[in-house]
């Protein structure tokens, strides 16, 4: 049995990871749970000034629950990418570091500074956080149905339902034991211009159904982000998303050519 830093239970140690020595990823993680989950800001200093030390541990549940409050704002922005995975047999779900909505980053900065007034935040940096923990903790693409908490089920966090709707940046009221499941609508890919898009296919602007190719050969896109060990080094391990089939686009295009009769020149 190993002492929470955070909330001062006694755990197997199966149930904990060591607290974080990289300091972006700690700061991640201590002003996630500053912001969305009211963590005390000395409680939360006191924890920051353990990073690094040898045999200090934290709750998985604290991760994973920090993750789950910023995936949620960055779900809500479009900064979720969904690939497919044959291997898997579905879809999975990821953060591209291009994707990261500005605001949240400013209001982890912002908050981090508290904590350390020298640490800064990269996008980079919160995208990795957050694919570690969709790695270890989330279902791929259902990773809002299998979130932290004191449930757990197939090895996956899983948060008890509530009535409290209030879950955006702007209230900063999110308590951990008052998250609902909430239902992710599926990104949108960018359609042709002047052209609808449909479940499958899109319109052309003569009004025709288009429908793709199926590429069957082609597969899903390479991810590389999960570790294979409880790493306290979380962000010497990159996050490589090569660019792929995130949702499959039509290869076929109907162009009408208009041919044009020159006119004679008057002479």
């Amino acid at each position: 049995m190993v002492l929470c830093l955070i909330c001062g239970a006694s755990v197997n140690s199966n149930e904990t990871r060591a607290l974080p020595a990289n300091r972006q990823c700690l700061g991640i993680l201590l002003s996630s749970l500053m912001i969305f989950d009211h963590a005390d800001v000395n409680e939360m200093r006191d924890v920051y000034a353990l990073g690094g030390k040898r045999n200090k541990q934290l709750c998985k549940g604290h991760h994973a629950k920090a993750a789950y409050f910023l995936l949620d704002e960055v779900e809500r922005s479009g900064g979720l990418s969904r690939y497919r995975d044959p291997k898997a047999g579905g879809r999975n779900t990821y953060v591209n570091e291009g994707n990261i909505p500005q605001q949240i980053l400013d209001l982890l900065n912002a908050t981090v500074k508290q904590l350390d007034i020298e640490n800064v935040l990269t996008p980079r940096n919160l995208a990795t956080f957050l694919n570690d923990a969709l790695v270890r903790y989330f279902r791929g693409s259902e990773w809002h149905n299998s979130i932290a908490g004191s449930n757990k089920s197939s090895g996956f966090f899983v948060m008890p339902s509530s009535s409290d709707s209030s879950k955006r940046v702007e209230s900063r009221k999110r308590p951990a034991e008052a998250i609902d499941v909430i239902p992710v609508p599926p990104p949108q890919p960018v359609r042709p211009c002047g052209s609808t898009h449909l479940e499958g296919g899109y319109s052309s602007a003569s009004g025709e159904c288009v429908q793709p190719q199926n590429n069957s050969g082609t597969g899903g896109e390479n991810v590389s982000c999960s570790p294979t060990t409880e790493s306290d080094n979380l962000f010497e391990q990159k996050i490589k998303v090569e660019p792929g089939l995130e949702e499959e686009e039509p290869s076929n295009f109907l162009m009408t050519v208009g041919h044009i009769k020159p006119e004679p020149l008057s002479h």
